[in-house]
């Protein structure tokens, strides 16, 4: 066997290796903090977003799980029955509730210094 032949061998053996590796990106979703806002109307509500399609919504002691839809500006997230919408533009967040609608802005959070 020549020279040749096992230097293409050992491309192809690498290239196997390095293509073998090699994941798919996973779709689990990773553990993130639910995000408190702070409505004018005095609610108190916690936006989690668990990836770039599903969210959830905390309010009124229940927990709604959402779906992230197409928008021109900004990301909206709805339920499966569309009653509820979370529409974050920027720093601010529209939420709607049925026929209510909440505008809302993060809490600030408290971080520890080290």
């Amino acid at each position: 066997m020549s020279h040749f032949f096992f230097k293409r061998l050992f491309v192809l053996l690498i290239v196997l290796l390095v293509t073998g590796c090699a994941s798919a990106p996973s779709k689990k979703t990773v553990p993130t903090t639910p995000r408190p806002l702070a409505c004018h109307a005095g609610e108190i509500v916690f936006v989690n977003i668990r990836g770039p399609e599903k969210a959830e919504l905390q309010m009124n002691g229940r927990l709604y799980y959402l779906g992230r839809k197409s928008v021109s500006k900004g990301v909206l997230y709805k339920d499966a029955d569309n009653d509820i919408i979370v529409h974050n533009h920027g720093l601010n967040y529209t939420i709607v509730n049925g026929r209510e609608q909440f505008l809302c802005r993060p809490l600030p959070t408290l971080s520890r210094a080290n």
